[in-house]
């Protein structure tokens, strides 16, 4: 029962921002629901969505913990260079991020923009968004040449693609 109560509270999860109230209201039964919860039973799906409302809330921890999950079910069903694992991937990179682990956080996210200019190209948004989400990590930890050169890649390849 727990699952399917936690199943549907995800599914009424949305990734917008104007839904932040909303996903505070529903954090106290997502704590709830998991309790008893083995969440090695409950789908990458509905574990993103409620790893997402941790992670909006800043419930790292717990975020993390469902990200990790997430990331490992989604290469074990969808392959290590599937897009939607891709994206787990730079979802926990950034938990990392937030929690401090900024060398976790670093090599996460350089094997997500190495894996999406394979799978999805240079110049894909995602890869592009990436790249800047790797940059901007650059920055704040000093790496500031790497960053330039990124930041320099990323802003031609837009430009490129807007005209």
């Amino acid at each position: 029962m727990q699952k399917c109560v936690l199943s549907i509270i995800a599914l009424s999860v949305s990734f917008e921002i104007e839904d932040y109230k909303y996903h505070c209201s529903l954090l106290q039964h997502i704590s709830k629901s998991r309790r008893s919860l083995d969440i090695g039973n409950v789908t990458s799906s509905i574990l993103q969505r409620i790893a997402h409302v941790y992670s909006e809330q800043g419930h790292w921890d717990k975020a993390e913990e469902l990200q990790v999950e997430v990331m490992k079910k989604r290469k074990q069903v969808l392959g290590d260079n599937h897009p939607d694992t891709l994206t787990s991937m730079a979802n926990l990179a950034t938990t990392y991020w937030n929690q401090g682990h900024w060398k976790e956080a670093e090599g996460l996210q350089v094997e997500v923009v190495e894996k999406r200019k394979q799978v999805l190209g240079e110049d894909h948004p995602h890869t592009l968004q990436s790249m800047e989400n790797l940059a901007v990590m650059y920055h704040t930890t000093g790496c500031r040449v790497e960053a330039e050169g990124l930041d320099a890649v990323v802003k031609k390849a837009k430009k490129q693609h807007n005209q």
